[in-house]
């Protein structure tokens, strides 16, 4: 369980939003992005608790305000171990009613399985029909998520920021561009050319 409070990273004391994120993994990438999230959303002002679906209590779903959900699919469809639990009573019988539950879902999978991303449509779905508003669009990444997956935090930070914090959203967004990847390359000179073979 890792918490990461706006006071962290230097912000005023102002009216926060509060952000639970739940994470489900096979390969630790959900885990990865969670983290990221809450880093991001601690300089936009919201407090992020990230907590993996194998140590959530599902009984405090039904008094969550707001929720992110970071789930890969694992083998032909099926939630990775982790979420197993936390899959079966999303979409089972059990579900309260969650009118008051804002969320959105990423989903991490890999297109060369026939059910793409299906834990995360599955929840999704679920969520849907518990009554919860889904404030950022369900976000399906393939292998190479990196581009998605900051899309998404984008959009569910700017959906969640409190009033008059967009400022702050942008300055974080420019700040977690120096996190260097495939989509984000470091620049450097070269200096010098040697044929090794």
């Amino acid at each position: 369980k890792l918490n990461v409070n706006s006071e962290d990273v230097g912000n005023d004391q102002q009216t926060r939003q509060q952000l639970t994120v739940l994470y489900g993994t096979e390969t630790g990438k959900s885990k990865e992005i969670a983290t990221k999230l809450a880093k991001k959303a601690a300089t936009g002002n919201i407090d992020a608790t990230v907590i993996s679906m194998y140590d959530y209590d599902f009984k405090k779903l039904s008094g969550e305000k707001n929720l992110a959900i970071i789930v890969s699919t694992h083998g032909e469809g099926e939630p990775p171990p982790m979420a197993e639990d936390f899959h079966k009573y999303v979409t089972g019988k059990r579900l309260p009613k969650l009118v008051n539950l804002n969320y959105s879902v990423l989903a991490l999978g890999d297109k060369s399985y026939k059910l793409f991303c299906k834990t995360g449509e599955d929840i999704d779905l679920a969520l849907q029909k518990s009554g919860a508003t889904c404030i950022a669009p369900l976000v399906k990444c393939d292998v190479d998520f990196y581009a998605n997956a900051d899309n998404w935090i984008n959009g569910l930070l700017l959906n969640l920021a409190p009033a008059g914090n967009n400022s702050n959203q942008q300055e974080s967004e420019t700040k977690t561009e120096s996190e260097y990847s495939r989509k984000n390359p470091f620049q450097a000179t070269l200096l010098e050319k040697v044929k090794i073979t």
